[in-house]
């Protein structure tokens, strides 16, 4: 038993150093966009090894699906792509352009989010005590790529579905808002505007007070990512001049004055 902690406590003081070489791979650029046909179909990333050390890597697709709650989970694509290569060994400072081609659908009806997949194959680290007995990590990296392919024309089209209040586990109320992308085009959160108010916002609003909230007020909402027809549901904190009850809410994603 003894032993056995040993083991332990020395793997957990090497674990913090290990990072350095086993996460250092680079991938270029980040998010890449695909014409359904033609020479707009064909793509590179760029992946380097920063590391001291050889790295090898193994590279897949995948599809994007994102649920109410914003948890993504990525299945295999069986088909639709040509990547090349699917395996590479890097020596260090070594660079390696992979290209990614989409051979599936030429007129799909709306935007298809996929993930490049880069993956660092294990890794074995051997800690031993001085009483000779080991202990084996396997460790391996996961980094993530954006892939759309992306009808001509395609755009994002975000309403708010739902507006409503709710008591948080501190008891303090908090905004709940349900948004759709109606569009045939993801939509960035980058810089939002949610108007709000206790009355119905626009030509029917009647004299109620609007209340803009962007930036630090929308934490939680900002910088997020709604796909091509999907719903998401985000909880924020309440607006601060605004009376807990009934709420009406719109939003500009590319906070339009």
């Amino acid at each position: 038993m003894r032993t056995s902690a040993w083991c332990l406590l020395t793997l957990l003081l090497l674990l913090p150093w290990v990072p350095r070489d086993a996460g250092a791979l680079t991938i270029s650029p980040i998010r890449l966009d695909l014409a359904p046909s033609g020479r707009g179909a064909t793509g590179t990333f760029l992946i380097r090894n920063k590391a001291a050390v050889r790295v090898a890597v193994e590279l897949s697709m995948a599809r994007r699906i994102s649920d109410v709650d914003g948890k993504e989970t990525n299945p295999p694509v069986e088909e639709g792509f040509l990547l090349y290569p699917q395996q590479v060994v890097l020596d260090p400072g070594e660079a390696r352009r992979v290209r990614v081609s989409w051979v599936g659908d030429r007129n799909p009806r709306q935007e298809l989010p996929f993930r490049l997949i880069c993956e660092q194959l294990p890794v074995d680290l051997v800690a031993t005590s001085t009483e000779g007995v080991g202990a084996h990590v396997r460790l391996m990296m996961r980094y993530l790529a954006s892939v759309y392919v992306v009808p001509k024309g395609a755009r994002h089209a975000v309403v708010v579905d739902e507006a409503h209040s709710e008591v948080g586990p501190d008891g303090a109320p908090r905004l709940v808002l349900v948004l759709d992308n109606l569009g045939n085009r993801h939509a960035l959160m980058r810089n939002p505007v949610v108007r709000v108010s206790s009355g119905p916002i626009g030509k029917e609003a009647g004299g109620a007070a609007v209340l803009a909230l962007e930036g630090p007020d929308l934490r939680g909402l900002l910088g997020e990512n709604l796909l091509a027809g999907q719903r998401r549901k985000f909880v924020l904190p309440w607006p601060a001049a605004l009376a807990p009850g009934k709420v009406h809410a719109e939003i500009d994603v590319e906070k339009k004055r």
